[in-house]
């Protein structure tokens, strides 16, 4: 029980989202660090890490229109 709640803040810190662990719970039970990450892992830290790399993509977008209206004064 322990281990699973030390894998819950982990991954939490991680950047996953409440929903994203959910989807983790049957992996949960053993050591989510330094070990190989079950199948069911992959496929949710590959959503995030895409959702991710979008929302970067976005606020880079941001930046440059902001960067280049200073530029303009």
């Amino acid at each position: 029980m322990l281990g699973r709640v030390r894998n819950i803040r982990l991954l939490l810190a991680a950047g996953l989202t409440a929903d994203d662990v959910r989807a983790l719970l049957g992996c949960l039970d053993e050591e989510v660090t330094g070990g190989p990450i079950c199948p069911a892992s992959a496929r949710v830290v590959a959503r995030r890490l895409a959702a991710v790399e979008d929302k970067i993509a976005a606020l880079d977008v941001v930046r440059a229109r902001l960067t280049a209206a200073l530029s303009a004064v």
